[in-house]
Parts: structure tokens; sequence; C-alpha cells
């Protein structure tokens, strides 16, 4: 249930970019495929990957491909990340890129 919130909560970030800017399309970084199945299904077409990248990040491919992510994020023109995710965070200071949380301070 809370993983449904979640998605719930990115899909209503996302939708209001779209109502302001409907050419904007989003870089997904993410560890989890039914996070990227889920914005895949709602987005078509407007949800960038790092296709076939290995999404764990316990091995030493999976650690690059997240340093791939990190480093894209920070080049997007804004990121809708998670309260407390310092994934996010480091992508937003690394790219001076505006930061939006999906959930306000932790509340789920």
């Amino acid at each position: 249930r809370l993983k449904r919130l979640l998605h719930v909560r990115f899909y209503t970030h996302a939708q209001k970019n779209i109502d302001a800017n409907p050419e904007v399309k989003f870089y997904l970084a993410s560890d989890g495929a039914d996070v990227i199945e889920y914005m895949q299904k709602h987005f078509p077409g407007r949800v960038i990957i790092n296709e076939g990248a290995e999404l764990s990040r316990k091995s030493k491919s999976g650690m690059e491909n997240a340093i791939i992510d990190l480093l894209a994020l920070s080049r997007t023109g804004g990121i809708i990340g998670s309260f407390g995710s310092t994934f996010s965070d480091m992508a937003s200071y690394i790219g001076r890129t505006d930061l939006e949380y999906s959930n306000s301070k932790g509340k789920d």
C-alpha cells in the first residue's frame, strides 16, 4: 500500500509538470522495476531511463549505473524526489537544479 501511495504522489507531481509544459519528459532514476513500470505505463513516451542498466545497487555494475543516473538527473531542468532521499538531494546539489518533494517531510 505504501509503494502504491508513493507512486501516486510521483504521478501527481509529474502530471502537474505536464499540465504546465505539454512537451515535458522525465528522466527516471530509480532502482525499483515497479516504479519504472508504473511511470512508463502512465506516461508513455515521456519517461527516459538508463536502458538496460542493472537496478541492484549491490554490484559494481549497479553502483556504476547509479552514478550515471545521478549525473544524468543532475542535468535535468528539475527533480521530483522523495523527502530524505540523499540521491535526489545530491543530484540537485551537483546540478544546481530545483528539487521538489513528492512527499512533505517524510510524511506518507
